[in-house]
């Protein structure tokens, strides 16, 4: 799911979303993703890149992967805005051979 709306969870101040791998259900909010949010101009391209990397890390939450320490990854966690521009929108070889080198089954 996608919502504009802020979101939290326990012990964060807040998330820019949230997956759960045992329901299969993942959460994102566009709110924290807007440069408007931060006082700056909105920028759609910059936008889509927030988007797209928080898609993308919820999604490879939702295929088994956890938090990665390489700082460049999606899987890396972000927890400020110049944390999740600091990171690509692509798996880093370790998360890509952890998801090659898993079976799923299919539904």
């Amino acid at each position: 799911g996608v919502g504009d709306l802020d979101i939290y969870m326990k012990g964060y101040n807040f998330v820019f979303g949230h997956s759960n791998l045992i329901t299969g259900v993942g959460l994102m909010s566009t709110m924290r993703l807007w440069p408007s949010f931060y006082g700056e101009p909105d920028e759609k391209n910059l936008f889509r890149k927030r988007m797209l990397t928080a898609a993308t890390h919820e999604m490879g939450h939702l295929m088994g992967l956890f938090h990665c320490r390489n700082p460049g990854c999606v899987m890396n966690d972000s927890r400020s805005i110049s944390e999740m521009d600091s990171k690509s929108f692509d798996f880093c070889k370790s998360c890509l051979k952890a998801i090659e080198d898993r079976k799923f089954k299919k539904m």
